[in-house]
């Protein structure tokens, strides 16, 4: 595949249980790939700085988290929805990263696991956590987000969404 819109740059801060919270059964997707992907369904909108996504099948939200750090400025709301309950509390913890005091929340965390094991790996989370601080301390908004439980395959899989958020465009 010919990458059009996602230069080939290091995406390790973005990392699946760096700073992002990963557990045993929950797959990773590709970074480059996915802000690929995303680009290219920017460059089809009339208004690609305020879009709203919603991933029906998101998991412990890896890829709605890595999408919102790439693309902080552009998105207005990020909604995720799972049939299981264990996938919604981690995409709930993961897209808590995307609020300054969620980040600074998980910067303790990591800063505890330091204090008790010394690992070089911690060391590295932080500086990706500082990191991704960074993006957030620069930004104009905060990204909306709404994370709730759906089975997509029912009559009704979406009744209790409350699509009230002010979706302008969605990918």
């Amino acid at each position: 595949m010919v990458y059009k819109y996602c230069e080939n740059r290091n995406f390790e801060d973005l990392a699946s249980g760096k700073v992002i919270v990963h557990k045993a059964g929950y797959p990773n997707f590709p970074v480059r790939l996915a802000q690929e992907i995303f680009s290219r369904c920017l460059h089809h909108l009339d208004d690609p700085d305020s879009v709203c996504i919603y991933d029906p099948c998101c998991g412990g939200g890896y890829l709605l988290t890595v999408l919102g750090f790439l693309n902080y400025e552009r998105i207005k709301t990020i909604m995720a929805s799972d049939i299981s309950d264990d996938a919604i509390q981690l995409a709930n913890e993961n897209l808590s990263l995307l609020d300054k005091n969620g980040l600074k929340k998980r910067i303790r965390q990591i800063n505890d696991l330091l204090s008790l094991h010394n690992k070089n790996s911690h060391i590295d989370a932080l500086n990706s956590a500082t990191n991704l601080l960074d993006i957030l301390a620069n930004s104009t908004h905060e990204i909306e987000r709404k994370v709730f439980k759906a089975d997509i395959l029912s009559n009704i899989p979406l009744d209790n969404a409350n699509f009230q958020y002010p979706c302008v465009n969605q990918v």
